[in-house]
């Protein structure tokens, strides 16, 4: 077949092909450029009420701290804090009596006996000792014994009295003698003591 059709009409309708061809180019690169702005506008949206929420979140979560009274609680905290520190030092003070007897027992002269012993009220880590003793020098030295700094038991001790009446009331012994003694304030016979002993 042969085209008959001049050539400036030939060359206008490759003209208008091309555009054809470019306007659908730039159809689709608009309708992708759309594309990419509704997908960005789409993230900054989620991002916005992300962030909303969270902060709404930790609102609400202060808000929960202040109903469930933070600052009672701290107190709450404290008062119990100082309640074990005070066990603490009561346990510290403890004086276990079993061990610290026979060691008392250990430190009377012959002739002489521990008839009693407590606590007492008038000084911290005080102890009231009663001892029988067959006469004033043996009281006089259990007395001694007890004030000697080697047994690392007593800081100080004092004689209250020491009495001998002659007659036998306690047995064997005829004289009493009341001594007040402090422990030393880290002694082996104390209860939080006993762990590091028997390590």
């Amino acid at each position: 077949m042969i085209n008959l059709i001049p050539s400036s009409q030939k060359k206008s309708m490759a003209y208008a092909r091309r555009n054809s061809m470019i306007l659908k180019w730039v159809i689709i690169m608009l309708v992708a450029i759309a594309g990419l702005l509704v997908i960005f506008g789409g993230s900054l949206f989620y991002i916005k009420q992300d962030i909303k929420a969270h902060e709404n979140s930790i609102k609400s979560g202060q808000k929960s701290l202040s109903d469930q009274n933070e600052q009672k609680t701290l107190e709450r905290v404290s008062e119990i804090s100082g309640r074990l520190s005070l066990v603490v030092d009561v346990l510290s003070k403890e004086v276990i009596f079993s061990k610290l007897l026979p060691h008392i027992g250990s430190l009377m002269p012959e002739g002489a006996s521990l008839n009693g012993l407590s606590l007492s009220r008038e000084s911290a880590g005080g102890i009231d000792l009663t001892i029988g003793a067959t006469n004033y020098i043996v009281a006089a030295q259990a007395l001694a014994n007890i004030q000697a700094s080697e047994n690392l038991l007593f800081e100080n001790a004092d004689a209250n009295d020491i009495v001998c009446d002659g007659i036998s009331n306690n047995g064997p012994y005829p004289c009493q003698a009341t001594i007040r003694a402090v422990l030393v304030k880290d002694n082996p016979f104390l209860l939080l003591n006993q762990g590091a002993g028997n390590e």
